[in-house]
């Protein structure tokens, strides 16, 4: 999948391909190899072509305030639809208020607490997903309508894989 991250006024294009172990991230002519552990909701563990960093992150004026190592950024990240329209002058749209929540990890869906057209916020409680007989807590990042709910109770699901969709305010 393609994405384009905008970092201190630099643009950035770069594809992300899910691996069994992690994924890679391609930029230009560079492929990195990730493994990323879901610490927390906010928070990561990754290995970055063998050297390990910490990874924090929180929303910031529809962006995201990334902290690497003691290192923040302000970065507005946009994907392969957002890209397109905004090719074709539409940047403002439904797209730019709209957030897949996708599975941080491989495993199965015990309980689903949402449907679509409920209205949540930002660290409700969506779904629980067990992994390795451990529940994990899967809570909304912002606040919006449920559009979609992609997964039921007893389906299992890849690491990447979408859980459902919200429209924000």
């Amino acid at each position: 999948m393609k994405f384009q991250a905008t970092v201190d006024d630099q643009t950035i294009d770069f594809s992300v391909e899910t691996q069994t172990q992690g994924f890679s991230v391609q930029i230009n002519d560079s492929t990195l190899t990730i493994d990323c552990i879901r610490l927390s909701p906010y928070s990561y563990s990754l290995i970055i072509n063998g050297r390990s960093y910490y990874l924090s992150l929180t929303n910031k004026n529809g962006g995201y305030r990334i902290t690497l190592d003691q290192q923040s950024f302000c970065v507005q990240l946009k994907d392969e639809t957002q890209i397109l329209l905004g090719k074709f002058g539409l940047n403002k749209t439904i797209a730019d208020t709209t957030q897949n929540i996708i599975s941080p990890i491989p495993g199965l869906v015990r309980q689903v607490f949402v449907k679509s057209g409920d209205k949540i916020e930002k660290n409700d409680k969506l779904l629980i997903l067990e992994a390795m007989k451990m529940e994990n807590e899967i809570v909304s990042t912002v606040s919006g309508v449920v559009s979609e709910v992609y997964v039921k109770p007893g389906s299992s699901k890849n690491k990447g894989d979408p859980l459902l969709r919200i429209e924000g305010d």
